[in-house]
């Protein structure tokens, strides 16, 4: 019976990544056009081929302003902005398959299967592998993931290594064990050569670390896991030092006026918020409600509290409502388009709200906090991860779908892990007369409502690729 449950698993998951390079193969071989992003790095690809040193745009910054078409000040710099690791890929599989765009989408195909086999492996990990199964479908159908594995991002390649790092970092915190700190390392620095948000991985790291086995802060192969990362991630500083001299580090590093606004506006209208759990969870920590008599609970659930009641009092908000009715409208196609700037006078909270109207999926992995048990539950670390990936999104500013491809893994092991605890709930009905079989119906009306619309919106924005920005 064991043995069959893992063939049924092993051929699902074959049929899903199947039809994702069905899928994706498709849309890139539908005639459109290409995004200035996908142009340079198809270039870069080009240029390494011929001379692994040559990771400068300024040969096409020059073209363009011969033409008339000016270009950000950034892409005339001696060195791209963005670490190398995506742009060597794409040389790598030039060398493979000859140079062509083809060759460069070959790079986000790969990286868009590895998203769904970590998805599954986190997944199966985490919970069950049912769970990690129907996890790794959702992830499929999901319009992010669907536009970003079929253009050629970077940002599909950034979010696999994230991923690849997360299901190590998974397997030592819960399961302990060196070896997966040391591949942790590799992989995390992979990440960040691929792009440097990856740094984010750490903060995730520590935190669930903390929630979950903070033993290990105390032992030395814990800290494998940064430097090594840190290791593979000294050539490109030492490069940008041979290019920039003194002032490598203001190349590196920079952040932009939009960004310090939102980050700004955020702990402006949170900061009494964020206070407020502080000193809550700073007091249960000391044993002061103890103190006085007062029952004292698990800081993780003053946690999910505050957290609860933030989204509370987003929904609230009209911009939120009108997301919510979008969501329900089957119809409705969230805006999309060429224009640069679409979403820039979006509020903050954008990204929340673009996600329900993808897919109604994430409106369950959202009430699955509300659902799923607080204290040490393993859906924590999914939620720590998605809130550290949103937090720094909205920081960025500058809204795109794209910057949260990796928020999405998170947030559909959440959603699958509710379906199947919906589903067996229905085990509570036996013998119990009709609320059984009237459970199973709106049960799977929902369900097949959830699907039907993210099918409606894959085909209005996925399937067609003719967008940019979503």
């Amino acid at each position: 019976m064991k043995l069959k449950r893992k063939s049924f698993i092993f051929i699902g998951l074959l049929i899903i990544l199947w039809a994702v390079i069905l899928s994706r193969w498709a849309g890139f071989a539908k005639n459109h056009s290409f995004t200035l992003d996908e142009t340079l790095y198809v270039q870069l690809g080009l240029q390494l081929n011929s001379d692994p040193s040559n990771y400068s745009t300024q040969t096409v910054y020059e073209h363009c302003a011969k033409n008339g078409q000016f270009l950000p000040d950034y892409l005339n710099k001696p060195l791209f902005k963005h670490p190398p690791l995506f742009s060597y890929l794409i040389s790598l599989f030039n060398r493979l398959f000859g140079p062509s765009y083809s060759s460069a989408f070959f790079v986000s195909l790969a990286s868009g299967l590895v998203i769904i086999i970590m998805t599954y492996c986190a997944g199966a990990f985490l919970f069950n592998r049912y769970t990690g199964l129907l996890a790794a479908l959702l992830v499929a159908l999901d319009p992010i993931h669907w536009m970003c594995s079929q253009k050629i991002w970077m940002e599909t390649t950034y979010a696999a290594f994230f991923w690849i790092s997360l299901v190590f970092l998974i397997k030592a915190i819960f399961d302990g064990g060196s070896k997966y700190f040391i591949w942790a390392g590799v992989s995390t620095g992979l990440a960040i050569l691929t792009k440097y948000p990856a740094f984010l991985i750490f903060p995730v790291g520590f935190t669930c670390t903390l929630f979950y086995n903070k033993k290990l802060f105390k032992l030395a192969y814990f800290w494998l896991w940064p430097l090594i990362s840190f290791v593979l991630f000294v050539p490109w500083i030492v490069w940008n030092g041979r290019v920039y001299k003194a002032g490598f580090l203001a190349e590196m590093v920079s952040i932009k006026g939009s960004a310090k606004g939102n980050f700004y506006q955020i702990f402006s209208v949170w900061s009494l918020i964020i206070a407020a759990g502080a000193i809550i969870a700073f007091f249960i920590y000391n044993g002061y409600l103890k103190k006085y008599r007062v029952k004292p609970f698990n800081p993780r659930r003053a946690v999910y509290i505050i957290i609860a009641a933030g989204l509370i009092l987003l929904f609230s908000r009209s911009y939120m409502t009108k997301g919510l009715v979008n969501m329900l409208n089957i119809n409705y196609v969230p805006p999309c388009g060429w224009e640069i700037g679409m979403f820039a006078r979006e509020p903050w909270y954008f990204y929340l709200r673009r996600l329900i109207e993808l897919s109604p999926f994430y409106m369950i992995s959202i009430l699955g906090l509300f659902l799923l048990p607080a204290a040490k539950s393993k859906a924590s670390f999914l939620y720590i991860t998605a809130f550290w990936i949103m937090f720094t999104a909205i920081c960025q500013g500058n809204f795109q779908s794209r910057y949260i491809l990796t928020v999405v893994p998170a947030l559909m092991i959440i959603s699958a892990n509710v379906i199947i605890r919906l589903i067996e709930v229905r085990r509570r009905f036996v013998g119990k007369g009709w609320l059984g079989p009237a459970y199973a119906a709106a049960l799977t009306l929902v369900l097949a409502y959830c699907f039907l619309k993210v099918l409606f919106v894959d085909s209005a924005i996925a399937w067609v690729n003719s967008v940019c920005y979503f």
